[in-house]
């Protein structure tokens, strides 16, 4: 896998590695317009808990929403660390490229202080 490799390389380890890894990974998913990405989802899946986990917040919504998985984002959010995810979401919101991603950035804002407010 490529990222094996680029380990041995280079002396990276926690949030700057993972977002080395994001940055390949969007390199990745512009490389290839149709199948073969699930393997890339799957990476996408590993990465995001970690960003979380790290309070790399803000990192873990802009990768989501590079491979437009937003509405994962629900299932990592907690006590701790809902106000910094729903403030990010509702900021970058305004920079959205068009309308469904706006409302997209907005709905999963919504269904996370509803989780949290139950």
């Amino acid at each position: 896998f490529f990222f094996s490799s680029r380990r041995r390389h280079t002396r990276c380890s926690g949030v700057s590695w993972a977002r080395r890894c994001v940055q390949e990974t969007d390199n990745r998913l512009i490389q290839q317009k149709e199948g073969g990405v699930t393997h890339l989802l799957d990476l996408v899946k590993q990465i995001v808990p970690h960003f979380v986990e790290n309070n790399a917040d803000a990192d873990a919504v802009d990768l989501l929403m590079e491979v437009d998985r937003l509405e994962d984002l629900v299932q990592y959010v907690t006590e701790s660390n809902y106000q910094r995810i729903v403030l990010y979401l509702n900021t970058s919101a305004a920079y959205s490229a068009d309308q469904a991603e706006y409302n997209k950035t907005l709905k999963t804002s919504y269904e996370i202080l509803s989780l949290i407010h139950i």
